[in-house]
This record gives structure tokens, C-alpha cells and sequence, in this order.
């Protein structure tokens, strides 16, 4: 139990926005967590993934990508490497071991407004801009709370290790 001390009243107080889609454009992100995580049914597994928006009007939103990298369907599991592939290239990596090594590297994504196929709903979908292809631009401060993305001299993990769920 946790006890507020008070008495919580929500009357004239506005709680969280439902969600919405981010407009398509380009934003500055990076990844904050990431796991492999079962599916729903536990016959399989996929790789999920927070990032936040790191400047301009979203700063500080997030945007989550799952990715079917062990899927039975071939076309997803091709779908889900080439955003790996994306993404480790935007982050400046040619290849990783772990997807921890994606965490807290800004990067440039370029959003898209799309139809699910399946349900006919809008949704977001993200093309992650390789590096050595993104525009030239000032490093983005990190997002409020965040720590930054270089590690302290002499220190056995960096600062942002210690961020988990």
C-alpha cells in the first residue's frame, strides 16, 4: 500500500493524453530500453523496444518498435532484420551482440502515418537514418531525466547502465 498522505481528487485535473499518432516528419531519437520479450501465445519470441523523442515539440514522447526476428512467417522476420539492420546503421554500429549497445546513441528517424493491412487503423511506422546518411546537425541534449550518452572517465559501466525498467 502506499498512502499519499491526502485525499487524491481528480475533479478539474487533467490526466494523461490517450494516445495519438506523431505527425510524419523527422525526429531525433534513441533507444532507452530493450528486450526480448515472449509473444503473446509464448510460442515464439521478439525484440522490443522504447525510444524517446529527444527534441521539438514530442521531446520527451515515446515511440515503441517490436521486432519479429525468430518469426515463423519469413516476411516478417525479413521485415524485423532490415529495421535491425536500420537502426544498429543509425546508431553508428556496422554490427552488435546485444541490443544494449543501441541504448542512449542519438539517431535521425523519419516517420510515416501508415494503414495497419490488417485492421485499416493509422499507425506510425519508422525509417531509421544510418548515420554516415543523416543530415549534419548539433548533438540533441538528452531528454529530461536522462543521463547523457558518453560515459564518465574511469568508470567500469557507463552511467546509463544502471537504467532499467
Amino acid at each position: 500500500m502506499a498512502s499519499l498522505g491526502k485525499i487524491f481528487d481528480t475533479t478539474n485535473q487533467q490526466g494523461q493524453d490517450t494516445y495519438s499518432l506523431l505527425p510524419a516528419g523527422d525526429y531525433s531519437m534513441q533507444i532507452v530500453q530493450s528486450e526480448v520479450r515472449p509473444t503473446r501465445d509464448g510460442s515464439n519470441k521478439y525484440v522490443w523496444f522504447e525510444l524517446d523523442i529527444l527534441d521539438g515539440e514530442y521531446a520527451g514522447r515515446k515511440f515503441w518498435e517490436r521486432l519479429n526476428l525468430w518469426s515463423d512467417n519469413e516476411t516478417a522476420k525479413k521485415i524485423a532484420n532490415q529495421t535491425l539492420v536500420s537502426m544498429t546503421r543509425a546508431c553508428g554500429f556496422v554490427s552488435i551482440e546485444d541490443t544494449e549497445e543501441l541504448h542512449f546513441r542519438p539517431f535521425q528517424v523519419k516517420m510515416r502515418v501508415k494503414k495497419n493491412g490488417k485492421t485499416g487503423e493509422l499507425e506510425n511506422s519508422a525509417i531509421y537514418i544510418a548515420a554516415e546518411d543523416a543530415p549534419a546537425r548539433a548533438p540533441a541534449a538528452p531528454a529530461a531525466g536522462r543521463p547523457a550518452p558518453t560515459a564518465s572517465a574511469g568508470a567500469k559501466a557507463p552511467p546509463w547502465a544502471a537504467h532499467r525498467k
